[in-house]
């Protein structure tokens, strides 16, 4: 079986304002991305949602859409989800182990992946 992941990361760069990263990935199995496209899109279209799907675009009128949405991928059975968090991201001592940040956000891509092939 093949799969598909799909990631997104919040507040990577140390230049962002908040002090916590967020990794976050959805592994879907390759012949369910064409119909889980087609859903989120219906739901796009029956609420009306054109913007970026973004949890810092997330306002109260749009909040049945996310609750829908959110409610599709825990139902789904062909879609897994994980996410890493890091807390206190500035406070991270690359040069202690002769890494960038670069390669911390790399580390942190790994932990999120890995619970995905076990």
């Amino acid at each position: 079986m093949n799969y598909k992941i799909f990631c997104d990361e919040s507040n990577h760069r140390l230049t962002d304002k908040s002090n916590l990263m967020v990794n976050g990935a959805i592994m879907i199995d390759e012949e369910e991305v064409v119909e889980a496209n087609k859903y989120i899109k219906y739901l796009r279209h029956k609420h009306n949602y054109h913007n970026e799907i973004k949890w810092t675009k997330l306002i109260n009128k749009k909040q049945d859409f996310y609750k829908e949405l959110i409610e599709y991928f825990f139902r789904s059975e062909f879609m897994k989800f994980k996410a890493t968090l890091v807390m206190n991201k500035s406070n991270q001592q690359h040069n202690k182990y002769n890494k960038t940040h670069d390669d911390f956000c790399y580390v942190v891509y790994y932990y999120t992946f890995e619970k995905f092939f076990v």
